[in-house]
């Protein structure tokens, strides 16, 4: 029976990659309405309300939708002017918001006000964004930075963010590992993986590739099935903060499913768990280990000897120890036109999930291209979403990845 079951759900999934999804919000007057309201009430309504206490959370919601919009005019310009002229005289949940907005926007305005303040902010999230925000935008300022974390961690040493900051941005730097064990047979034998290798400027899409049970790569006629994918997040923010970008490291794949919300749309998604999100059994595909008690040498094993020391990769389980969750690689109904100006355009930002490529019939609310669709079809192909994904930077250049750089790591 319950391989009569099982059959079924494959059918069922089968049928549905193939299948055309349909999503009223993407329809020509659906996305216009979208766009129209959220500049109207989210951005305009908000920001003409006086910056105090009690109007921060308009303010807060404006940023966002900014975020989503890529939106920036006058207005809005000389609004975050005067949001940061009032600084001192703003909530630390505000502050967050501004930082956040900011170092995705690119800008270095906030510069000297974090500058002035840094030694003295004690609110722990906040201090780690100023820090992140200050390594990007004033080199001159990192070695002060890495000598006031260091004080940090030893003064909070239960502080985990700290730490995992302090490896992202003081640690042995961008380098290249050697990636050839991870496409190995041997590695992780008998499971399906799917591999998303991208740059450390994560404004440059990555791309994803898929092995079967048996160690083959799924093809797609005479190459290797590839689609783009983006590990970029809307703030663009690093890994070791809530909604930044996709972490590095290794997932567990626990299926297909249909998201409720309305900017991932209809498309079979791909369910991915961190640790510490559910069970180690259940992560690990090990029912000999603890049902809750999670043991980092377990993770280590999953990995090729030579690379069980490569930090990048253990950020998914810091990331999962943070509380990070619902991380998932989805299509997506958001308006590639927001992104028209981006190096990822046409592939749009996400909340820190991994998102393909869709392009929808704004007439018929149909897809006429889905990467995502494409994606699950290899997947099933390669015996279906019971799995890992790992996903790395594979160096940092300013460029898409394309599969011949990555083909010399395919030989046999």
């Amino acid at each position: 029976m319950k391989r009569f079951i099982s059959l079924l759900m494959l059918l069922f999934i089968f049928f549905c990659s193939k299948a055309q999804p349909y999503s009223k919000d993407v329809l020509y007057e659906a996305r216009q309405h979208l766009y129209k309201s959220t500049v109207d009430r989210s951005i305009i309504i908000n920001l003409q309300h006086p910056l105090n206490l009690q109007s921060e959370n308009r303010w807060q919601e404006a940023m966002s939708a900014m975020l989503l919009l890529n939106y920036e005019t006058k207005f809005t310009q000389e609004k975050i002017t005067q949001a940061i002229k009032s600084w001192d005289s703003t909530s630390s949940f505000f502050q967050q918001a501004l930082v956040t907005y900011l170092y995705e926007e690119g800008s270095s305005y906030l510069t000297n006000t974090l500058a002035r303040r840094i030694d003295s902010i004690t609110d722990e999230k906040l201090f780690s964004l100023a820090v992140t925000y200050l390594y990007k935008n004033d080199s001159s300022s990192r070695e002060h930075l890495k000598i006031l974390t260091e004080k940090r961690i030893t003064e909070q040493p239960t502080v985990q963010r700290l730490q995992m900051m302090y490896d992202y941005l003081f640690g042995a730097g961008v380098r290249k590992p050697d990636l050839q064990k991870l496409f190995d047979s041997s590695f992780l034998p008998g499971k399906v993986i799917v591999y998303s290798l991208q740059r450390y400027n994560r404004n440059y899409p990555g791309m994803v590739i898929v092995r079967d049970t048996a160690g083959r790569f799924v093809m797609q006629g005479d190459s290797i099935f590839n689609v783009p994918q983006l590990a970029r997040s809307m703030s663009n923010l690093p890994y070791y903060f809530s909604g930044g970008n996709t972490p590095q490291g290794i997932f567990r794949m626990t299926g297909f499913d249909v998201s409720k919300l309305n900017f991932i749309g209809p498309t079979l998604n791909v369910q991915l768990t961190m640790p510490y999100e559910f069970y180690p059994r259940r992560f690990f595909s090990n029912e000999t280990l603890p049902k809750e008690e999670w043991n980092i040498r377990d993770y280590k094993n999953l990995l090729p000897v030579d690379l069980q020391n490569y930090l990048p990769l253990f950020e998914t389980w810091n990331a999962g120890k943070l509380g990070r969750t619902a991380i998932i690689s989805h299509g997506s109904t958001i308006n590639p036109a927001y992104y028209l100006d981006k190096p990822f355009y046409p592939l749009t930002p996400s909340e820190g999930c991994l998102s393909t490529t869709e392009i929808w019939d704004e007439k018929k609310g149909t897809t006429r291209l889905s990467h995502q669709q494409e994606l699950d079809a290899a997947i099933y192909e390669a015996g279906g979403a019971n799995g890992y994904l790992i996903m790395i930077e594979i160096d940092d250049r300013n460029a898409p990845v394309m599969l011949r750089e990555i083909q010399p790591y395919l030989l046999p």
